[in-house]
């Protein structure tokens, strides 16, 4: 379920400044019933999931999370390590590998309607208050 609660920093400060741009325009969390209260909730989950890196892998508990969103391929994506996989999203868990985030958010909104946002393990210990450094910044 959803990676460890601590991750380091961006690897590459070109990822994290193309997400940067992302996460506060593009997303709306709120399109989701169970999905964060605030868009600043989210991005904190984010990156305490990935560190807003889109190549991030991490094993976890047999299972293995990909990608931005860290996605599972036990239940919501397909990889040659967990056969069968429950697929619920029906793509290829290396999909979540690249810079193309469209399928990443699709998934991450079936896992919020599914799960809700503690299915990432980050978010109650680290996001579900004092948010105000996570806030975006208006155009």
């Amino acid at each position: 379920r959803g990676g460890s609660p601590s991750v380091a920093a961006p690897r590459s400060p070109l990822r994290s400044a193309r997400w940067s741009g992302f996460r506060c325009h593009h997303w709306t969390a709120s399109s989701s019933r169970s999905g964060p209260k605030r868009k600043e909730e989210w991005i904190c989950t984010i990156f305490h999931s990935s560190g807003y890196d889109t190549q991030t892998i991490v094993k976890n508990n047999g299972k293995t999370e990909y990608g931005l969103f860290q996605i599972n391929n036990k239940m919501w994506c397909r990889d040659n390590q967990i056969l069968p996989s429950r697929n619920i999203c029906g793509i290829s868990c290396n999909k979540f590998l690249d810079d193309d985030l469209t399928d990443d958010v699709m998934c991450a909104k079936k896992i919020l309607d599914s799960e809700g946002i503690d299915y990432w393990l980050a978010h109650k210990p680290l996001c579900s208050e004092k948010l105000e450094q996570w806030l975006c910044e208006e155009l």
